[in-house]
């Protein structure tokens, strides 16, 4: 999306955690294969609250692009920060937090703009997900978000590696799931040899 928009530069913010880490690395890992050039990076500690500091540094960085690999609360702090300080990016990027309607509520105007990342969505157009999110709303009054979603998918690969196993002990199961693939209602299951999930 980024080099589609024009972006030719970008900064990196990350909560010192593996998870802000982790995609921090991959973001500046895969920057150069769509000639984006990575101009810094900056991390700060996990459930910081206060990012004054951090905002006052970005308001100097002249960059096309801002990925900001945070949790929930950060996210939203983060956002809040920055329009309060009128600093922009022409293309902002949050981990978690912009799916959320929880965000936008929150964060009110200056949810405007922010791109993020959701790994399922009411309305996705795969097999079982429909009725899913329909058997979700009709139980608990509400939308289904994506954690939900994704606990279901779990639910459905492991209903179905115990039917192909046959048994519920774990030696076997485990073995069923390291070859198991299946079609969820939130995409396709297959995992590496590892058990690290490589096709949703």
């Amino acid at each position: 999306i980024a080099q589609n928009l024009g972006a030719k530069t970008m900064y990196i913010v990350n909560e010192a955690s593996p998870f802000g880490q982790d995609n921090a690395d991959s973001a500046e890992m895969l920057a150069g294969d769509y000639g984006i050039e990575v101009l810094g990076r900056e991390e700060f500690p996990p459930n910081s609250t206060d990012f004054g500091g951090l905002v006052t540094k970005l308001g100097l960085i002249k960059a096309d692009f801002l990925m900001a690999c945070t949790y929930y609360d950060q996210a939203t702090l983060l956002a809040i920060a920055l329009k309060s300080s009128n600093v922009q990016f022409p293309l902002f990027v949050e981990t978690v937090g912009p799916e959320s309607q929880g965000f936008v509520d929150a964060v009110g105007e200056a949810s405007d703009g922010i791109l993020g990342v959701a790994i399922w969505a009411p309305g996705l157009q795969i097999e079982g997900s429909l009725e899913f999110e329909e058997g979700y709303l009709a139980k608990f009054g509400k939308a289904p978000i994506y954690q939900a979603a994704m606990a279901y998918s779990a639910g459905q690969v492991l209903q179905g590696a115990v039917e192909e196993a046959g048994t519920i002990d774990h030696d076997t199961l485990r073995g069923v799931l390291q070859s198991y693939t299946m079609l969820t209602s939130s995409g396709e299951h297959k995992v590496d040899e590892t058990g690290y999930q490589i096709r949703k």
